[in-house]
C-alpha cells in the first residue's frame, strides 16, 4: 500500500502486515486495537532436504511513523524507516527475529551426511532522526537493530525492558 502524500489507517481490531509494505511520500499514521508486522516463512520439502525460506520482508517507509496501538505491537523480522519512528503500545511492543531452519540428509557413498542450519532475519527500527518506544508493558527487543543516525533512542516501558539475542547456527 502506498500514497504519494500521507499514509493513514484507523483500525478497531487487529492490523496485520504480514509481508507487505506500506509507504507514504510523508507521514505513516496507524492506530489500531492491535499491530502486527511480520515477515513470512515460506517452507519448502523434497527427498534430501527440507526447510523455510523468508519472504518479502514486512516493511513500513515514511518521513515520521507513528504506530499506536490499545494493545501490543509485535513486529518480527521487519523493518521501519523513516525520519523520525514512534511506537506507542497500551500493552506490550516486542521488536523480535523471524527464524528459518534448512536440514539436508543426503546419502553420500555408503554414508548419510547430515547438516543443518538456522539463521535469524532481524528487525530493524532506522531513523534518520530519533526512536521512541513506549509501552505500558513491557519493551522486549530480541535480536532487534535499532539505529539512530541523527538524534535518540528513547525506550520507556511500565513493566521492563528486555534485551535479548539470537544465533544463527550451523551444524554438520
Amino acid at each position: 500500500m502506498a500514497s504519494d502524500g500521507d499514509l493513514n489507517l484507523f483500525v478497531g481490531g487487529t492490523l496485520r502486515n504480514h509481508s507487505g509494505t506500506l509507504s507514504a511520500a510523508q507521514n505513516v499514521q496507524i492506530i489500531a486495537g492491535q499491530y502486527e508486522q511480520k515477515t513470512l516463512v515460506h517452507r519448502f520439502s523434497n527427498r534430501y532436504e527440507q526447510g523455510s525460506r523468508f519472504g518479502q520482508i514486512a516493511s513500513v517507509n515514511g518521513e515520521n511513523i507513528s504506530i499506536y496501538s490499545m494493545g501490543d505491537i509485535v513486529v518480527q523480522g521487519g523493518t521501519i524507516n523513516g525520519n523520525n519512528i514512534s511506537l506507542r503500545a497500551d500493552g506490550n511492543i516486542r521488536l523480535l527475529s523471524q527464524q528459518t531452519s534448512y536440514v539436508n540428509n543426503a546419502p553420500v557413498g555408503k554414508y548419510d551426511h547430515t547438516s543443518s542450519e538456522i539463521e535469524h532475519l532481524t528487525t530493524k527500527l532506522t531513523a534518520k532522526d530519533s526512536i521512541y518506544l513506549m509501552a505500558s508493558g513491557a519493551i522486549e527487543l530480541k535480536a532487534a537493530e535499532l539505529h539512530a543516525d541523527q538524534g535518540v533512542i528513547d525506550i520507556l516501558a511500565g513493566q521492563g525492558v528486555y534485551i535479548l539475542n539470537e544465533l544463527n547456527q550451523s551444524q554438520s
